[in-house]
């Protein structure tokens, strides 16, 4: 993109695709969305794009999906900065039958993209990121909306979140990681142990939560 081009034309509205790409070589700017940035603070508006597996917050749980380190990030600043979002959602199957037809990339690297990343599973694994990180936005300007006008809540459109646990010794990670959805989601939540005739036949620490990581937290019990 001619950076310096744009701003002379001053154009009232630009359209640039991929935000979080890299720039050519002796671009001014190494990446794509600081072009952006320069074009908002001369005054042009900017419709663009961006695809979930690039926002830099949800990097970890891409590579866990798809087993690819995606290395076109974009900080998430970006996202939360812009006026208005629209979800482009396509399903997987959808999105799979335009890459054969060479509308997405040519068709040896469809090819390979279809083999080792567009597969059904991981776009709807990505969908879901892209739905929730929707409902996230939107859940902010909800609550920005009622703030700003006096209105008591919280309205009935939160999650409420709950996580059972067991004896298992993965218990404490599913609270730790129940605790960070809703945290993030500003939800309320609660753990959950329901204490059964098999509760009796375990081991006296086990039991207590004394025996340390094998045990299940005995402050998270609460009988039925």
């Amino acid at each position: 993109m001619d950076l310096d081009a744009l701003l002379a034309r001053r154009p009232q509205l630009a359209l640039v695709d991929e935000l979080a790409h890299t720039n050519a070589p002796g671009s001014r700017h190494p990446k794509r969305y600081l072009d952006v940035e320069e074009l908002i603070w001369a005054g042009i508006d900017v419709y663009t794009t961006v695809n979930i597996q690039h926002l830099e917050s949800l990097h970890d749980a891409v590579a866990q999906i798809t087993g690819i380190q995606v290395r076109e990030r974009l900080p998430d600043r970006i996202l939360d900065q812009a006026d208005e979002v629209q979800l482009i959602d396509l399903p997987p199957e959808d999105l799979i039958q335009r890459l054969k037809e060479g509308k997405v990339y040519v068709p040896e690297q469809a090819s390979r993209a279809i083999e080792h990343y567009f597969r059904v599973g991981n776009l709807n694994a990505l969908r879901e990121l892209a739905l929730r990180r929707t409902a996230d936005r939107v859940d902010d300007q909800m609550r920005d909306y009622m703030q700003a006008q006096a209105i008591p809540g919280p309205w009935p459109t939160t999650e409420r979140i709950m996580v059972c646990v067991s004896p298992s010794p993965f218990s404490t990670r599913l609270v730790r990681a129940t605790k960070r959805r809703a945290d993030r989601r500003n939800a309320p939540w609660v753990a959950v142990y329901i204490e059964t005739p098999a509760h009796e036949r375990l081991s006296e620490p086990t039991r207590t939560g004394s025996a340390g990581p094998s045990g299940w937290p005995s402050n998270l019990a609460a009988k039925p």
